[in-house]
């Protein structure tokens, strides 16, 4: 099985559901967040 690992770095404002909203993309697309 392959493993690409990748660093995403997200700059502006802070406001409520962003970390959801973004792990919520990743998981659809087949992706997963190991750490956070």
């Amino acid at each position: 099985m392959r493993k690409t690992i990748v660093g995403i770095t997200v700059v502006g404002k802070d406001r409520e559901g962003v970390v959801a909203q973004f792990t919520s993309f990743v998981f659809q697309n087949g992706g997963n967040v190991e750490k956070v």
